[in-house]
């Protein structure tokens, strides 16, 4: 006999007068709990589309100069619609989800309903950390291939600094430039898991009571 199959047997010979409850009421709680998920999950994908939104009100001035100097003015821009049209898609597909979820009347809708959201917010999470990686790729990218321009920028930018340190400034920049971009996407990461992760975690285990409701109803 293996443990869970002693774990049953315990809970068989469990005090009897623990509550009982029905196949409606454990449905209920269960389906209460994973609207309740979803519709958090929903929520704080819009206050982080709020946050990037406001973060790219309040990028400073050197920063879009810099940008423009480099010639990525456009790119910039058209990278940062195509963000936000997905997000907003994203967001679109939290809320049907909700959406469904909360007129679901049946176990296997339910089921059905939690495997879907869980699929969209791990393509959430994949997207975001996708493009973040290949957005900064793609621009040091641009940044080596236009060193002259670069160079010429840090040093109007800094009177203390001459042509000779061309070696240095490449290097310092380009080490600053990678150190930020792993830092932005660890930061990303530790966020996602932190909140994304541990919802789909709890969405898992309502998941698995359904499975076993499921099965003993």
């Amino acid at each position: 006999m293996n443990e869970l199959d002693l774990l049953k047997k315990h809970w068989q010979k469990a005090d009897e007068n623990l509550p009982n409850y029905s196949y409606e009421e454990l449905y209920k709680m269960l389906h209460k709990k994973s609207s309740s998920l979803v519709k958090w999950i929903l929520y704080i994908s819009i206050i982080e589309f709020a946050i990037w939104g406001a973060l790219y009100f309040v990028v400073p001035e050197s920063s879009n100069k810099f940008n423009k100097e480099m010639g990525l003015t456009s790119a910039m821009m058209i990278g940062t619609i195509l963000s936000f049209v997905v997000f907003g898609l994203f967001i679109f597909l939290f809320y049907y989800n909700y959406s469904r979820i909360r007129i679901t009347d049946s176990i296997k809708e339910l089921m059905q309903s939690i495997l879907r959201t869980r699929r969209t917010v791990y393509f959430f999470i994949i997207w975001n950390i996708a493009s973040a990686i290949i957005t900064l790729a793609l621009v040091s990218i641009h940044y080596s291939r236009n060193k002259e321009k670069l160079i010429e920028f840090v040093l109007e930018q800094n009177s203390s600094l001459s042509i000779e340190n061309t070696a240095a400034i490449t290097t310092g920049f380009f080490i600053g430039f990678t150190v930020t971009a792993i830092v932005v996407i660890g930061v990303m990461l530790l966020l996602y898991r932190i909140v994304y992760i541990r919802l789909l975690k709890r969405l898992k285990a309502n998941y698995k009571q359904l499975q076993e409701i499921n099965k003993n109803f």
